[in-house]
């Protein structure tokens, strides 16, 4: 499967270094690893923190959740229920929501770094 630039549908901060970048796709991992545990699912680390990684991974993982676990999971998110809806029957649906999910996670781990300052 041939994936988009993360990095173009997720609004990522400018890093310095490459070291700050994987200490913040490692705290938006962290953070999807917490929303799927609170949605009643375990989630497993991707082989590497790479953007392309984390989307295959979540792809993957997406495709084998029951509707009713998949549904917990945007809710806890916080994905808005039209943008999901708006995926329709995309041939690419997996993608775009992984998209949308690693995306909610990023802005929940933005703005806890910019209220914690």
């Amino acid at each position: 499967m041939l994936l988009p630039d993360l990095s173009k549908r997720i609004q990522l901060p400018e890093f310095e270094t490459k070291a700050a970048e994987l200490a913040f796709l490692h705290k938006v991992w962290a953070q999807f690893q917490k929303d799927a545990a609170l949605s009643g699912t375990t989630l497993t680390k991707p082989e590497s923190l790479t953007v392309e990684e984390l989307v295959k991974h979540t792809c993957d993982f997406l495709t084998t959740l029951s509707s009713e676990t998949l549904d917990a999971l945007c809710y806890r998110i916080d994905v808005p229920e039209h943008q999901s809806l708006a995926l329709g029957q995309a041939p690419d649906y997996w993608v775009h929501l992984s998209y949308l999910l690693l995306n909610r996670c990023a802005v929940k781990v933005m703005l806890r770094q910019s209220f914690s300052k």
